[in-house]
């Protein structure tokens, strides 16, 4: 049933914002089995659980499985959603943050300037998600220049 799958998702993010990333994971992944086993997928909870483990892998510095499961996130997003969403653009961005971890500054532009262009067409350049999001690209740019 879909709302036990988002109650799952709910218990990830619960424990996930408590620090117990072990329990998180562990939510997430019932959530996803879940939802594959649905006769009907329920795409809105299978990105917020890929999006859930992606953070979760991150927090445990585990940068190649977030990517992964961030990834996975962002296509089913833009399948479900279409390419100009603000979900599409939570999803890049999330993904330009991965990459600004692991230092690889020239990815993690593309990936914060695509979330900027969705965010400034959908949302307007002056809404706060917009500017949060063009604070990362400055932030980025500064990374990179110090590195010349």
């Amino acid at each position: 049933h879909p709302d036990l799958a988002m109650a799952y998702n709910n218990m990830g993010l619960t424990y996930e914002n408590i620090g117990d990333y072990v329990s998180a994971l562990e939510y997430y992944q019932q959530a996803r089995t879940i939802i594959y086993k649905e006769s009907r997928l329920d795409t809105e909870s299978l990105i917020l659980t890929y999006a859930g483990m992606g953070r979760i892998f991150s927090y445990q510095h585990a940068y190649l499985q977030a990517l992964k499961y961030a990834t996975w996130a962002l296509e089913i997003a833009k399948e479900h959603y279409g390419e100009v969403d603000p979900t599409v653009a939570d999803r890049y961005d999330n993904i330009g943050a991965l990459y600004d971890r692991t230092g690889n500054y020239n990815r993690a532009l593309d990936y914060f300037q695509q979330a900027f262009e969705i965010r400034k067409q959908v949302l307007g350049s002056k809404h706060p998600d917009t500017k949060n999001v063009q604070k990362n690209i400055e932030t980025i740019i500064q990374k990179m220049n110090e590195e010349k």
